[in-house]
């Protein structure tokens, strides 16, 4: 039985799906670890570590036969599987996606949108969702309204055969709160805060840089000022004495 799969794979997953149909259109037959590394911007070695432990073989002299592994990647994916969502809730966000081609580019096709503007009280969520969610069938519920991430919801959905959970709010749902669905938290907030965060740093890193640049030119400055006055170094300088010369004080 082989071991699960790093989450950090998984993740890289849909990077190495887009450059390998890339490589399709530029007519690649093979590709080797270090030109993947590349296009997705991580090392050869973590190409090689994720694609062994997904469990896409190859020839390290050759590299990777780019036809087979874009089979491979389709069918990890998951895109050829016919899956169908079901958005809760009409915030501005999920509309937008669900006018975006993004559900046909992965395969999933959009079946059904709960309106949660009307309903008020926690037992209407639920209501409409025992009431929608068997009819529309569908495999994926996209949480538009955070009022639909909590424990209740997400066993009604259970119950329902909903098996997939794509949270796009803030309200994040953990693995004891999901009754066995598979979830992906997409978190903005944690997302624009890493951001910031890397800006951040980076910021920092042009300031000692700059700074750095500054001390250097001064530097260099007062080494020149230094070398163009050779006057005061000859004061600092004790005369040099003649060996004929005696001084007993």
């Amino acid at each position: 039985m082989r071991p699960p799969t790093p989450r950090a794979a998984v993740r890289r997953l849909p990077g190495y799906w887009k450059q390998i149909r890339q490589l399709q259109t530029y007519g690649y037959l093979v590709v080797t670890s270090a030109e993947m590394a590349r296009r997705v911007g991580v090392s050869p070695s973590h190409v090689r570590d994720d694609l062994r432990a997904l469990g896409i073989g190859t020839d390290s002299r050759k590299g990777y036969p780019v036809d087979q592994m874009e089979q491979q990647l389709f069918q990890l994916l998951g895109i050829g599987r016919g899956f169908t969502a079901v958005m809760l809730g009409t915030e501005s966000l999920g509309i937008a996606l669900a006018a975006n081609k993004l559900f046909a580019d992965c395969g999933i096709r959009l079946t059904a949108v709960i309106n949660s503007e009307a309903l008020r009280k926690d037992s209407d969520l639920l209501l409409a969702l025992k009431q929608s969610l068997p009819d529309a069938g569908a495999d994926i519920a996209i949480i538009n309204d955070r009022r639909f991430a909590s424990p209740a919801c997400c066993r009604c959905m259970e119950d329902s055969g909903i098996t997939g959970v794509w949270n796009l709010t803030d309200q994040e749902i953990t693995p004891s709160e999901a009754y066995g669905l598979a979830v992906e938290n997409l978190c903005l907030g944690n997302s624009l805060s890493a951001l910031a965060y890397g800006l951040s740093k980076q910021r920092e890193n042009r300031q000692k840089k700059s700074r750095l640049k500054e001390q250097n030119a001064m530097d260099t400055s007062r080494r020149r000022r230094g070398q163009g006055r050779p006057a005061r170094e000859m004061l600092r300088t004790p005369p040099r004495r003649s060996p004929g010369d005696n001084h007993y004080g």
